[in-house]
């Protein structure tokens, strides 16, 4: 029961896609959620739940997977990399809004180049920190 409230916070983000999923006029002309999309999300949702839960409190050795596990080091790695894709993502937006930036046709064209050099490095900031950060058995 201690870990309830995670999971009534995953399935509150479910029942909101699935709730505003059906209705195409919130979507401008198509729906938000496709429905393979909304899957996917709540399956890495409550994976990572999951995830949080089987870990147990820091340095408890009778978690389901304990710290210094092999499992918890694959876990760290795929964070790594997870982090240096959204870096990289980033990094190639803001490139991509710094090269069009003297084409813009229009304001709304503007607006997006705008949106794509201010969003690539905050992309690439958040990318970093989930690269660098620590893990708990780590501090």
């Amino acid at each position: 029961m201690e870990g309830l409230g995670l999971f009534v916070g995953i399935a509150a983000v479910g029942l909101v896609i699935h709730l505003f999923g059906p209705y195409p006029e919130l979507g401008y002309g198509k729906s938000v959620w496709t429905q393979s999309g909304a899957m996917r999300l709540m399956l890495a949702l409550c994976a990572a739940g999951c995830w949080g839960l089987l870990r147990g409190a820091p340095g408890d050795k009778t978690a389901p997977i304990p710290d210094g596990s092999r499992l918890v080091r694959a876990g760290g790695w795929l964070r790594r990399v997870a982090g240096i894709g959204i870096g990289c993502w980033g990094a190639w937006l803001f490139i991509l809004g710094v090269r069009h930036w003297g084409q813009s046709a229009d304001g709304f064209d503007r607006l997006l180049n705008l949106m794509f050099v201010v969003g690539g490095p905050l992309f690439l900031l958040m990318g970093l920190a989930l690269a660098l950060r620590r893990g708990r058995s780590d501090a």
